[in-house]
Order: structure tokens, then sequence, then C-alpha cells
């Protein structure tokens, strides 16, 4: 029998309308809304924090990570700073790799 492999699959990686509520609403309660724009298939959601930092997060496909080419656009964003907060399937971490070589 062969071993079990404990990774989660590429459909696991997506969370559930009900869980991006939760997501949001805690956001909401620790920061005050900055703006929400779209690039692409991405769209960004900016807050700024009491303190004045400011939080982007980035939700899109897993397409937007594709590395067979790298969108110049991508690049930018991931050189630029980009860090991780949920990549069950390692797909962002595919492409920071790729984008630091």
């Amino acid at each position: 029998m062969p071993p079990h492999d404990d990774r989660p699959t590429h459909d696991s990686a997506v969370i559930s309308p009900e869980r991006a509520a939760e997501i949001e609403d805690v956001i909401h309660r620790v920061t005050r809304w900055a703006r929400t724009q779209s690039w692409g298939p991405i769209t960004e959601h900016r807050f700024a924090t009491t303190t004045g930092l400011e939080v982007e997060i980035a939700v899109g496909p897993p397409d937007w990570a594709n590395i067979n080419p790298i969108d110049p656009g991508t690049r930018r964003v991931v050189t630029d700073g980009a860090r991780v907060l949920h990549d069950p399937t390692e797909i962002l971490a595919t492409l920071l790799r790729a984008c630091r070589i």
C-alpha cells in the first residue's frame, strides 16, 4: 500500500465564501479601509492600521502565479516585497523563487 500523502490538493487551496467573509470581518475590526482596486485578475484590498502600517491583500486565481512566462506586472509585485500568507499548494512559493532568479 503506498504511503498517504497529507499535502493539500489544489482544490483545498480555495477559501469558501463563508471563510472569506470571516477573514474580511476580522480585517475590518483591526484596520480601516484604504482602497480596493482591480489589477487584471487580482483584486487588491488595502487597509491601514492605527499605527499607520498599510496591509495589502491580493486575491486572485491560482493561474495568476503562472511562471511560464512570468508576467512583467506580476514580477514587479513579487519583487517589490510580496509576503505569502496562505499557500498550501506552494504555487506562490514557486513564483517567488522564479522571480528571484
